[in-house]
C-alpha cells in the first residue's frame, strides 16, 4: 500500500482546503466537523467568545454527475443568542436537516460553565431544491436536568443526533461517589403537535445513561454515538481485569415498552460492554466511538504497535439467530485495524462511519513531512458475497490522505467525518495567517477501487474517472476487461461489449420530458404504462395554479419496424382536471390500462381540505381507429369516497384494471373499490358511469399502522398495503389481500363483494422495514416493497414476490393461499438506497426503485430489473426463482434525482420517474423508457433478440426464436445422418424430415429405391420408422396436405432422378 503522496496519479486528492480568511488568533477551526452529503459543519471553539460554527454547502458546478469540480462555499456562521455560552462548537454533529452544537462553557440557568448543547434546523427558504437561500435557525438549547455549579461535568464535550433523538456526552460529571465517572445525557424531539413545521420543536431529556459500575475517571461519554434505536458511548476510564484504563465501549437500546406509535414512554437499556481481545493497561478503548447500523468502531489512541501508535476495533451485532427479537442481540469483536505505517505517538484512532466506509485520524502521525502533522486513513467493507452474513466481511485500508501543504503539529485528522463521496479532515492547529487559526480539508475519496485489470499500471477505477477506459455497462470494470475475460462477449470486435451495441442494450431507450416542463414540477412523481401508453405525473406543476398538478399523456410510435428499439414516444396530451384548484396535486398518482387512465388528486377538497379525488379520463379515436394521431383523452368522471372526510387524501396512490379502479388515503385507514358499469349499453363507452363498489378496511388496523397508503388490484384480487403494521416486530409492515366474491352470480357484478382473504408479512421481518410501502399485483403473485429494510445498512430496502396457490382447487379461490417466493435484495445495496420504494411486476418480470442509490451521485437513483427462471419445470411454480436480470441507471444522472421514484412495466417497454432531475429548472423532473429485455431461452444471459442479431444464433424460420432453442434443432444430433435442420424442417417442427436431398425419406444421405419403397408404402398406409407419416408426405411443399398421394410419388421420382422440385433450398 502506498504512502499517501496526494499528487500520484489518480490518488485521492485534496479537493479544498477550507480556511476562514480572516480567522482569529487561536480559532481551531476544524476541532470538530460534521458532514452530510450537502453541508459540512465546522467547529470553532475558540473563536473568542462564545465559539461558533461555519456552515458551508456544496456548489455541483453545475454538473452533478460530476463531483471533481465540486467547491464548497461558507453560508452561514452560527453562534449562540447568549455570548456566555463559552466553547461553542467544540462539538458537531449533523443528520438531515439537524444540527447539534456542544459548548462546554455553556450556562444552564443557575449552573454556570457546566456545559450546554444547541439544536439548530435548516430553513430551505420556502426553495428546497436550492440551497444558495436556506439558512440554519436555532431552536433549542438542551442541558443536563442535574446541572450543578460545583460540577463541571463538561456537558456538550460529545454529541450525535439521529432523527428524533440526540445524545451529549458529560465525561466528567461526578457521581455522588465518585468524581468525573461521567454520563451521557439523551433527548427526543418533540414537535409540539405540529409535526410538520421543526422550528417550534422542544428537544426534552428523556434518560440519563450512566456506568452501572461507577468509578472515579471512568470518563463514561468522552464520545457519543447514535444510530437508530441504539447509542454507543465510549468510557477510556474503565479498568479491566488485569490492567487500569483498558477502555470500554457501552450499547444502549431503545425500548418501545410495547407502544412503538408512543414514544413518550421510551426507555434506553443496556444491551452490552464491549471491550477489546487484547487489552492493555492505558490503550483507553472509547476515546472516539462511530456507530452506523450493525457496526461499531472504538479508537484506543493508546494501543500500541509503538508507543500509543493508536488501533480502532470493529464490532458487529449479533442477532443470535432471533432477527425479529432485539432484546437478545449481542455485539461481537469483529476486525482490530492498525495504519498499514503504524509508528510510536501517532494516535491512530479518531473515527467516523458511513455504510461500508471509515475514515479514522492519526492527528500526531509525522509521516516525513514535520512533527505531528497528521493523516487519515480510509477503509472500505466488502462482503465477500455473503451480503446477509457479516461474520465474514472484511475492511480494506485501502488509502492514507495528508495535506498537501501540512505543517508542524497541524493536528490533521484531529476530527474527521464521511459520506458515500467526500471526507472532510479537520487541522485545527493548522497556522493559516495566524496561529492555530485551523482550517479543514474536504476529499474527494468515492470509495475501494477495483482492480487493475489491464495491467496498465493505473487502477481500474482511475483509469474509468480519467475516460482512459469505457465502461458502457456500468460494472464498474473497463470494457477491455469484461471481454478480455469473457464476462462480455463482442461478436463483432468492435471493442464495445455486445450488450452495449445498440440493438442488443438494455440502456437508456427514450428519456420523456414535459413538453411545458418548469422548476418544481415534479414530473415522473409517478409513472404507469400499459401498451402502447404511458402516464406520467406531475403533481406540482402549476399552469392551472400553485401545485394544482397534471398528468402527461405518451404515446408509442412505430419506427417502422416491428422492433421496438426503433420506437419513439412522443407527447399525445396533457391532462388536467375540469375543476383544478390549487394545491390538488393532481398527477400524484397515475394508472393505465387500455383506453382509460385514472389520475390520484390526494389534495382536491371537494368533501373538506385535502379529502382527495380519482379522475377517470377514457382514449377518443375520433373516428379513425387505425390513426391515433387524433385521439383525444376525455375526462369522464371524478372520484369521491361516499363517506369522504377531510385529510383523507383519497387518489395518493390508484391503480386500475378492467371496470375497476382501487384508490389509497392517507389518514383514513381505508381503500376505496369503484367500478365502471356500462349502463346496459356495451358498446357506447360514452354513457358509462362509476360508482363507489366497497370501502376496504380491516378491524383493528388503520391509520396508525398506514393502511391504504398503497394499494394494487387485479380481477379478482386487491392488496392494500400497511407499511407500520406492527406484525412480527414494530412497523415491519403487513400487506393486506382482499378477494372478490361473485355471490354466485359471475355474470351479474352488482353483488359482488370484497372479502378479507390473508395478510402478507415477511418471513424475515424486522423493526422498521415498513414492509407494503410499494405493492404491485400482476396475476397470481403479488410484489411488495420494503424501502427501510436494513439488511445492507439503514434503509438499505428490500422487495419481496409472493404466489398465489390454488391449493388444488382452481375454480375455488377461497381456500388460495398466498407463500413468499422471493426475496429480492440489490447485490449492490447500501444504506440509504430505499431499494423497494417503488416496486411494479408484469408476467416474469419485476422492476424495483431504488431512488436514494448513488451510482451516478447522491440520491441520483436506479431502476434493477428481476426476471422470473422457472428452473426448466414449468408447471412446477415452487421451484421459481427470480435472479437479477440488469441494474439500470440514467446515461445522464445527476445527484438527487430519484430515479426509481417510480416504476411500471408493460409487455414490452419499462419506464422509470427521476422526479427531481433538473433538465428545466430544480425538479423539473423526467421519465426513462427502455426496452424490456426479451426472454433467454438458450440461458446465455443474452436476450435472444441479440443472439439473433449478433449472428451468436440463426433464426431460420424468422420467428424471433433462435433456433437452438426450437425442438427441431435441438434434436438434429438424434437423426440416422445428422445433417443441419433446413428452415422447412424448423417451421414443420419435427427432426425425422432432416436430409441434404429432397426425397431423402429415410436420412441415409441420398435417394435411392428404399426411397421409394417407403414413399410406396405410405402410399398403402404403412409407415414404419424411418418412413413416417411426416417424412413420407411431401407435397405441396414444404408441410404437404396430412396425405400421401400420387404427387409425393412423382416428387420422389423426380429426385430420384435427380430432377427439380418445389422446396430446393
Amino acid at each position: 500500500m502506498e504512502s499517501a503522496l496526494l499528487a500520484q496519479v489518480c490518488a485521492i486528492t485534496q479537493q479544498q482546503k477550507i480556511s476562514f480568511p480572516t480567522p482569529d488568533v487561536a480559532e481551531q477551526a476544524g476541532s470538530a466537523v460534521a458532514l452530510t452529503d450537502d453541508w459540512l459543519a465546522i467547529g470553532v471553539p475558540r473563536n473568542l467568545v462564545p465559539g461558533a460554527v461555519r456552515m458551508y454547502r456544496r456548489d455541483d458546478g453545475g454538473t452533478p454527475a460530476d463531483f471533481t469540480d465540486d467547491i464548497w462555499l461558507f453560508s452561514q456562521q452560527l453562534e449562540p443568542a447568549d455570548p456566555e455560552d463559552g466553547v461553542f462548537g467544540g462539538a458537531v454533529a449533523i443528520d438531515d436537516d439537524s444540527l447539534i452544537v456542544g459548548a462546554i462553557g455553556g450556562d444552564p440557568p443557575g449552573a454556570p460553565n457546566a456545559g450546554a448543547a444547541f439544536v439548530f434546523h435548516r430553513d430551505d427558504g420556502g426553495t428546497p431544491s436550492d440551497l444558495t437561500d436556506d439558512t440554519w435557525i436555532e431552536v433549542d438549547k438542551v442541558f443536563a436536568s442535574d446541572a450543578s455549579a460545583s460540577d463541571p461535568a463538561r456537558f456538550g464535550a460529545t454529541v450525535s443526533i439521529s432523527g428524533a433523538y440526540a445524545v451529549v456526552g458529560a465525561w466528567m460529571r461526578n457521581d455522588s461517589l465518585f468524581s468525573n465517572s461521567g454520563a451521557a445525557y439523551v433527548f427526543r424531539r418533540d414537535d409540539s403537535g405540529t409535526p410538520l413545521d421543526p422550528f417550534d420543536d422542544d428537544w426534552v431529556e428523556v434518560d440519563l445513561l450512566v456506568d452501572t459500575q461507577p468509578w472515579i475517571e471512568r470518563h463514561f461519554g468522552f464520545s457519543v454515538s447514535i444510530s437508530g434505536i441504539r447509542i454507543a458511548i465510549g468510557s477510556p476510564g474503565v479498568p479491566g481485569d488485569e490492567f487500569d484504563e483498558e477502555g470500554a465501549v457501552f450499547v444502549f437500546r431503545r425500548d418501545d415498552n410495547g407502544t412503538p406509535s408512543d414514544p413518550t414512554d421510551d426507555s434506553w437499556v443496556e444491551e452490552d460492554k464491549l471491550v477489546a481481545s487484547d487489552a492493555q493497561g492505558d490503550d483507553r478503548l472509547g476515546y472516539a466511538v462511530s456507530m452506523d447500523g450493525d457496526w461499531a468502531f472504538a479508537g484506543a489512541q493508546s494501543n500500541d504497535a509503538g508507543t500509543d501508535s493508536g488501533s480502532v476495533y470493529a464490532f458487529r451485532r449479533d442477532d443470535n439467530g432471533t432477527p425479529l427479537d432485539s432484546s437478545d442481540d449481542s455485539w461481537i469483536e469483529h476486525a482490530k485495524l492498525v495504519a498499514f505505517d503504524a509508528a510510536a505517538q501517532d494516535r491512530f484512532g479518531i473515527v467516523a462511519l458511513r455504510g461500508d466506509r471509515l475514515i479514522v485520524g492519526a492527528p500526531n502521525d509525522t509521516d516525513g513531512f514535520a512533527f505531528n502533522v497528521g493523516s487519515a486513513y480510509l477503509f472500505q467493507r466488502t462482503d465477500e458475497g455473503t451480503t446477509l452474513d457479516l461474520s465474514d466481511d472484511t475492511w480494506t485500508q485501502w488509502r492514507k490522505v495528508v495535506a498537501t501543504d501540512g505543517g508542524f503539529q497541524d493536528g490533521f485528522g484531529s476530527a474527521v467525518s464521511i459520506n458515500t463521496v467526500f471526507s472532510a479532515i479537520g487541522a485545527p492547529l493548522d497556522d493559516g495567517p495566524s496561529g492555530d487559526s485551523g482550517s479543514s480539508y474536504i476529499i474527494l475519496a468515492p470509495g475501494l477501487p477495483p482492480e487493475d485489470c489491464d495491467n496498465n499500471g493505473v487502477e481500474d477505477a482511475c483509469d474509468l474517472f480519467v475516460g482512459a477506459n469505457e465502461d458502457c455497462n456500468e460494472n464498474d470494470t473497463p470494457d477491455v476487461c469484461d471481454i478480455a475475460d469473457e464476462t462480455s462477449r463482442d461478436k463483432n470486435g468492435n471493442g464495445v461489449p455486445d450488450e452495449c451495441d445498440a440493438r442488443c442494450s438494455v440502456n437508456q431507450t427514450a428519456k420523456l420530458t414535459a413538453g411545458d416542463g418548469a422548476a418544481g414540477d415534479n414530473f415522473g412523481y409517478s409513472v404507469s404504462i400499459d401498451g402502447d401508453y404511458a402516464a406520467i405525473g406531475a403533481p406540482f406543476e402549476d399552469a392551472a395554479a400553485n401545485n394544482a398538478g397534471a398528468c402527461y399523456v405518451f404515446r408509442r410510435g412505430c419506427g417502422g419496424t416491428p422492433d421496438p428499439m426503433d420506437d419513439m414516444w412522443v407527447q399525445a396530451a396533457k391532462l388536467t382536471p375540469s375543476d383544478g384548484n390549487m394545491g390538488q396535486l393532481f398527477g400524484q398518482p397515475p394508472a393505465v390500462d387500455g383506453d382509460y387512465v385514472a389520475v390520484g388528486a390526494s389534495g382536491d377538497d371537494d368533501a373538506g381540505e385535502r379529502s382527495g379525488a380519482v379522475y377517470l379520463y377514457r382514449r377518443n379515436d375520433g373516428g379513425t381507429p387505425s390513426d391515433p394521431g387524433d385521439d383525444v383523452w376525455q375526462e369522464t368522471a371524478k372520484l369521491v369516497a361516499d363517506d369522504a372526510v377531510m385529510f383523507s387524501e383519497l387518489g395518493i396512490t390508484v391503480d386500475v384494471s378492467g371496470i375497476r379502479v382501487v384508490a389509497g388515503t392517507v389518514h383514513a385507514g381505508a381503500a376505496y373499490i369503484f367500478r365502471r358499469s356500462d349502463n346496459g349499453t356495451p358498446t357506447v363507452p360514452g354513457d358509462d358511469s362509476w360508482s363507489q363498489e366497497q370501502k376496504l378496511t380491516v378491524v383493528g388496523v388503520g391509520t396508525a399502522q398506514a393502511f391504504g397508503e398503497t394499494v394494487s388490484i387485479g380481477v379478482d384480487w386487491a392488496a392494500v398495503g400497511a407499511r407500520l403494521a406492527d406484525l412480527g416486530a414494530g412497523n415491519a409492515g403487513a400487506v393486506y389481500v382482499f378477494r372478490r366474491d361473485d355471490a354466485g352470480t359471475p355474470s351479474n357484478q352488482d353483488d359482488d363483494s370484497w372479502i378479507e382473504h390473508a395478510v402478507l408479512v415477511a418471513t424475515d421481518a424486522e423493526a422498521g422495514d415498513r414492509f407494503g410501502s410499494a405493492i404491485g399485483l400482476d396475476g397470481d403473485r403479488i410484489i411488495v416493497g420494503a424501502k427501510s429494510d436494513g439488511d445492507a445498512g439503514q434503509d438499505s430496502g428490500s422487495g419481496y414476490i409472493f404466489r398465489r396457490d390454488a391449493n388444488g382447487t382452481p375454480a375455488n379461490l377461497a381456500d388460495d393461499f398466498w407463500i413468499q417466493e422471493a426475496k429480492l435484495v440489490a447485490p449492490d445495496a447500501d444504506m440509504g438506497d430505499v431499494f423497494g420504494f417503488a416496486v411494479a411486476l408484469h408476467n416474469n418480470s419485476a422492476a424495483v426503485g431504488a431512488p436514494g442509490d448513488g451510482d451516478g451521485g447522491p440520491g441520483s437513483g436506479s431502476m434493477y430489473i428481476f426476471v422470473r427462471d422457472d428452473n426448466g419445470t414449468p408447471l412446477v411454480p415452487g421451484d421459481d426463482t427470480w435472479p437479477q436480470f440488469v441494474k439500470l441507471t440514467a446515461a445522464d444522472a445527476g445527484a438527487f434525482d430519484g430515479l426509481g421514484v417510480s416504476v411500471s412495466l408493460s409487455d414490452a417497454w419499462f419506464i422509470a420517474g427521476a422526479y427531481d432531475d433538473d433538465d428545466f429548472g430544480n425538479g423539473s423532473g423526467s421519465a426513462y423508457l427502455r426496452v424490456l429485455p426479451g426472454p433467454d431461452c438458450n440461458a446465455n444471459n443474452y436476450p435472444d433478440q441479440c443472439d439473433i442479431y449478433d449472428e451468436t444464433s440463426t433464426d431460420l424460420n424468422n420467428n424471433a426464436v433462435p433456433d437452438d432453442c426450437e425442438v427441431p434443432c435441438i434434436d438434429v444430433t438424434e437423426c440416422d445422418d445428422g445433417d443441419e435442420c433446413t428452415r422447412d424442417e424448423c417451421v414443420a417442427a419435427f427432426c425425422s424430415n432432416v436430409r441434404i436431398l429432397y426425397g431423402d425419406l429415410n436420412d441415409d444421405g441420398g435417394v435411392d429405391i428404399f426411397d421409394i419403397l417407403c414413399v410406396l408404402d405410405g402410399f398403402a398406409g404403412v409407415f414404419e420408422q424411418p418412413c413416417i407419416a411426416e417424412s413420407v408426405d411431401l407435397v405441396p411443399c414444404p408441410f404437404g396436405n396430412d396425405g400421401v398421394d400420387i404427387f409425393d410419388i412423382l416428387a420422389v421420382l423426380d429426385a430420384f432422378a435427380g430432377g427439380a422440385n418445389c422446396c430446393s433450398q
